[in-house]
Order: structure tokens, then sequence, then C-alpha cells
């Protein structure tokens, strides 16, 4: 079980994450970081489940932010977008790899 926390007040955005990972399969277990920054943008972004599917989603996020006119508000637009297209295509890899559908699932904070 991962745990995802967020506090949000006016002046300050607290974000505490836990860091482990597990592989579905063997149970093996690495620090895997589950709360990746944007620094260019002074952006969290943070998850509670999957982590290889939020390092794909971090990835894209990561790209998409480098352009001088990139805002927060692109991503919020765009990121549900992108999850919607990759979402069935991971959950169909983890499938076809044995895990069970049980067992997979993720929650995205930026």
């Amino acid at each position: 079980m991962s745990i995802l926390n967020v506090l949000l007040r006016p002046d300050q955005l607290l974000v505490a994450v836990d860091t482990l990972a597990e592989d579905a399969l063997s149970g093996a277990a690495s620090a895997g970081a589950k709360l990746l920054l944007i620094p260019q943008h002074n952006l969290v972004l943070a998850t509670r489940g999957s982590a290889q599917f939020f390092l794909r989603v971090y990835e894209l996020a990561l790209q998409a932010s480098f352009p001088a006119d990139f805002t927060m508000e692109q991503l919020g637009r765009e990121l549900g977008l992108v999850i919607d297209q990759l979402w069935p295509a991971y959950e169909r890899a983890v499938l076809e790899a044995g895990v069970a559908r049980s067992v997979i699932g993720t929650e995205l904070v930026s």
C-alpha cells in the first residue's frame, strides 16, 4: 500500500509520499521515487500506485514543460488526455506479464 498525503495552504504546499516501489511479480522492493520535481516550473508531481506508469507520465510531463510558453494550466488540461491514451497500453502489458488486475492502479497529484 502506498501513501500520498497533500496539505494545501494559501502559502505552502506539503506533499508526503512513500518511496517504496515493489515488483508486482516477485515482491522485490526498491527505493523508487514517487515524488519528482519539474524544477523549471517549481512544480511537483507525486503518485500513489504504479511507479512504472508514474515514471512514464513524469517523463512526458518533463518533456512538455521545456517550452518557454508552458503553463501549469496547460499541463492540467493535457495530462488527463495523455493518461487516457497511456493507461490501456500499460494495463494490457501488465496483464500480459501475468500481474493480477487487482494490484494495478495509480493516483497522480500535480
